[in-house]
């Protein structure tokens, strides 16, 4: 959210203006625009939009009927201003006072959003999955296939590291299947264990599908439906392990 001072520089006026456009177009405006005695305001991106309206009908000598009038209109809602809104505004944001179960346009990070390596797990698994799909509908893979494979990749790492006791924090594959297998008694199927390999001999510290460079060793193909077979069966292996 933003401050009195940074909406005020944003739409070009004064912090007085903006304290006063606040009390006068209070309806239009978020509660943490107009908060209790002593707290400090807070604007939204839409209180952005808003103040933006009001900011550009004064310039054009509006009186209050012509902002109660293009505020009635949805002008705040037009694109120009939304973009403005959306550039000036953090991406990280405090959690709006009026969220509630209708808001399906973002996500919650951290307190009540907290995940376990687990979900993220899933989380990344998913994304690769959907990016599969629309390579495969493009019929040009190759425009996603680092994503599709980092995403795999980290998807790996972290099964890895919710299925350890207590998992080192590096990205080295080898180490966390060596301790995987150490805690397993060395009970992972052959087939698990090799393909767990195959992405540590092609990528051992999370970087060739990160950053490109180094590139893989020499020229390697990969069939998208035996990858997300693979992954699949892999994943599968994982949930029912961990839920041992």
């Amino acid at each position: 959210m933003a401050t009195i001072s940074e909406v005020a520089k944003i739409v070009g006026v004064d912090r007085d203006s903006v304290k006063r456009w606040t009390t006068e177009f209070a309806e239009y405006l978020s509660l943490t625009a107009n908060p209790e005695s002593g707290k400090e305001r807070h604007f939204t991106e839409s209180d952005l939009r808003v103040l933006a309206v009001i900011a550009e009908q004064v310039e054009m000598d509006g009186e209050a009927d012509d902002i109660h009038y293009a505020l009635n209109s949805g002008r705040q809602y037009d694109d120009s201003l939304v973009e403005v809104a959306r550039l000036h505004t953090p991406i990280f944001q405090d959690m709006p006072g009026e969220i509630d179960e209708t808001w399906r346009h973002g996500a919650v990070i951290g307190g009540m959003g907290c995940r376990d390596r687990r979900q993220v797990a899933r989380a990344y698994k998913l994304a690769a999955d959907e990016l599969v799909q629309v390579a495969l509908e493009k019929l040009e893979p190759h425009e996603l296939d680092f994503p599709i494979l980092f995403l795999y990749r980290h998807t790996i790492e972290l099964y890895l590291k919710a299925a350890l006791e207590n998992p080192p924090e590096h990205h080295d594959l080898g180490g966390l299947i060596r301790s995987l297998e150490a805690e397993c008694g060395n009970q992972l199927a052959g087939w698990i264990k090799d393909r767990l390999w195959d992405f540590h001999e092609i990528d051992r510290m999370s970087d060739i599908f990160r950053y490109a460079s180094p590139g893989p060793p020499g020229e390697l193909w990969i069939d998208f439906h035996q990858l997300q077979a693979v992954m699949n069966k892999l994943v599968e292996a994982f949930e029912q392990h961990l839920r041992v």
